[in-house]
């Protein structure tokens, strides 16, 4: 089913004792087949956000940046920054998906040191 909505997006990254919120309110697209929930929007700032559920995997897309994510695994990711390309380790704790709503927290790591913890939360409303 595929569907046009409006979209409440909020992320909180802790690195430390730094805590940085992002808000945006936007409309967006959610398609979900077989199992698989594809959501998309864009932002004011036209970055693109696409994120992709299927079977406990995660794929987060924001711009050029891209990140996978599996429920209770360490994965290696290059992510692209605007200063290069970064390898960072995902670590996605948890992962709640319901009929309007996916609920995150995953945590990134450089080399075995924890540099991030991320909680995201997106809902959804039929676009009216």
């Amino acid at each position: 089913m595929y569907k046009f909505v409006r979209i409440k997006y909020k992320s909180i990254m802790v690195n430390g004792d730094d805590k940085n919120s992002v808000e945006i309110s936007a409309s967006g697209t959610i398609h979900e087949r077989d199992g698989h929930t594809n959501i998309y929007f864009e932002s004011k700032e036209k970055i693109v956000f696409e994120i992709d559920v299927e079977n406990g995997c995660l794929d987060l897309r924001q711009g050029e940046s891209k990140l996978h994510l599996e429920i209770k695994k360490k994965i290696e990711n290059s992510y692209q920054t605007p200063y290069g390309m970064l390898g960072l380790i995902t670590h996605l704790d948890v992962l709640e998906l319901n009929e309007e709503r996916l609920k995150i927290k995953y945590r990134l790591f450089q080399e075995e040191e924890c540099i991030s913890n991320i909680y995201m939360q997106i809902h959804w409303l039929p676009a009216s």
